[in-house]
């Protein structure tokens, strides 16, 4: 009766509606149990790539899919915070223009975004990898905002100075791994490229001696993340490890940033919302941060001042920085998307693209 009624058993929806749940992490997020849909998702155009998917098969109404996707507990919301500025300045381009100027928009906006997409499947793609070998690891890393410490609601504490704590995220996606949160505050150290490159550096130096392989992706930050202390310091570990081979450190496109480590600092920020715990100096964030529930429970480290090691000082003493590559061409670092590390300290190869077939330009920051 259900099949002559609809046209499609209501298993098969059932199973497309969590097929597109599990495979697109990207545009499907878990919100207080429900998910949502990036903006250009709508209901329609997903039925319209449940069609498709079909491949010319009998399919469901559009009211029965409707109808089972409710039931699901999933819903559509617009992003309203992180929004992509090219993307939103693509929106209000495309709003106000006409004709041809409105279809050249459409074609550099679609651009962009395949571009973001890129940057994504390759993630998932060395992720696969990485569950697949040994010898490979992807690691996620983000700084999270603030922790203000003493955390207050009262009004007069917006107008006071509070002290920082600072919540480093490295996400190890091998299956056996978890999230480590490498935590200080300001009177220890700043939020700077030298304490992001060590505390990189120290997670690199604990992993596995059968690692060959490392890859990293960060968003495109170059006070912290893209920037010649980093690279020094990834060049550096490269070169003097005995087991590890290439480290590939990538970035995702501004504005497309989302990653596993984003998840973790949502879990944390909304488990302080609903929890009455005090928290009144840097330790009860610590302390704070390991109860926080998950899949496994955040493994905390605790930094010191002396364990803080400035990779400028080894930049000033042994590099030379140089704004050309090695064919003569400049340099533009603010738009270097790949960058690859190997055995001889001082050289990287890069590309402004998360393009497999792009070929690396190389560059050297050695005196010689």
């Amino acid at each position: 009766m259900f099949q002559s009624v609809y046209g499609a058993p209501r298993g098969k929806i059932d199973l497309l509606i969590q097929k597109k749940k599990f495979s697109d992490s990207v545009t499907l997020q878990q919100h207080d149990n429900r998910g949502h849909h990036e903006p250009h998702n709508k209901m329609t155009e997903l039925y319209e790539e449940y069609k498709l998917e079909k491949n010319g098969n009998k399919y469901g109404s559009y009211d029965l899919f409707k109808e089972v996707f409710n039931k699901t507990g999933y819903k559509f919301k617009k992003p309203k915070l992180d929004t992509c500025k090219t993307c939103d300045t693509y929106v209000l381009q495309i709003k106000q223009s006409k004709d041809i100027q409105q279809k050249i928009l459409l074609q550099q906006h679609e651009t962009h975004k395949k571009l973001a997409d890129l940057g994504y499947m390759q993630n998932k793609e060395d992720k696969i990898n990485a569950l697949a070998s040994n010898n490979i690891r992807v690691l996620e890393f983000h700084l999270e905002q603030v922790l203000d410490t003493p955390a207050l609601c009262t009004n007069v504490s917006f107008y006071k100075r509070l002290l920082s704590t600072f919540n480093l995220t490295i996400r190890d996606c091998s299956e056996n791994e978890g999230t480590e949160c490498y935590m200080w505050h300001e009177a220890i150290g700043g939020r700077g490229s030298n304490e992001i490159a060590f505390c990189l550096y120290q997670k690199i130096l604990n992993l596995l001696n059968n690692v060959t392989h490392i890859i990293t992706y960060s968003d495109t930050c170059g006070g912290q993340n893209r920037n010649i202390n980093m690279a020094a310091m990834l060049s550096l570990v490269t070169a003097n490890s005995s087991t590890l081979h290439i480290i590939d450190q990538k970035f995702l496109l501004p504005g497309h940033t989302h990653l596993e480590c984003d998840v973790d600092h949502t879990k944390i920020e909304r488990a302080k919302k609903f929890s009455d715990i005090p928290i009144m100096i840097p330790r009860d964030w610590y302390q704070f941060v390991r109860t926080v529930k998950g899949k496994k429970p955040f493994k905390v480290i605790e930094m010191k001042q002396e364990q803080f090691f400035s990779f400028s000082n080894l930049v000033s003493t042994s590099l030379t920085k140089k704004t050309v590559d090695t064919d003569g061409n400049k340099v533009n670092w603010f738009h270097i998307r790949w960058i690859r590390y190997e055995k001889v300290y001082g050289k990287l190869q890069f590309k402004y693209s998360l393009n497999l077939e792009a070929p690396f330009s190389l560059r050297s920051y050695t005196t010689s």
